[in-house]
């Protein structure tokens, strides 16, 4: 989550700006940032599922509970909407280096890119999502 969080800071940066090199500068120093969702989205699924599973004497849930399925269900939700949102970025950032390097020329293309509705819907609900499942982890609904 902390992760989305500083990126989506970063992204108001990013719509304050026009300048190719401005937006690739932003962009590169997202990079970590985006590590920090992907390695939280694999660590995220394996250990909550390990921490279902965590007391083996005495198992508390079991995968087949509504909850955790829910919750699976919307890690793979969560996942490709960022993805797809992450795919709109890629594109920017791409188009960004490559005007930097001819002139650093504003484009009304990456502009487009950049604030893209659609980019900013999908990053936003898989933050959202992710959410979601730390609600369900949290408070376990239907759980003993």
């Amino acid at each position: 989550m902390a992760g989305a969080l500083a990126f989506h800071t970063l992204h108001i940066a990013l719509l304050r700006s026009d300048r190719p090199q401005r937006i690739a500068t932003l962009f590169g120093i997202g990079k970590p940032f985006e590590r920090a969702i992907q390695i939280g989205a694999v660590v995220s699924l394996v250990f909550g599922i390990w921490l279902a599973y965590a007391d083996h004497e005495i198992p508390k849930y079991k995968i087949t509970d509504e909850w955790i399925i829910a919750a699976i269900v919307l890690w793979f939700v969560a996942n490709g909407l960022g993805f797809r949102g992450g795919e709109i970025y890629a594109r920017a950032r791409e188009l960004a280096e490559e005007l930097a390097a001819e002139g650093d020329e504003p484009s009304a293309e990456l502009t487009a890119l950049v604030r893209s509705p659609r980019a900013a819907i999908m990053t936003w609900a898989a933050t959202a999502t992710m959410f979601a499942i730390i609600v369900l982890m949290v408070w376990k609904p239907g759980a003993p």
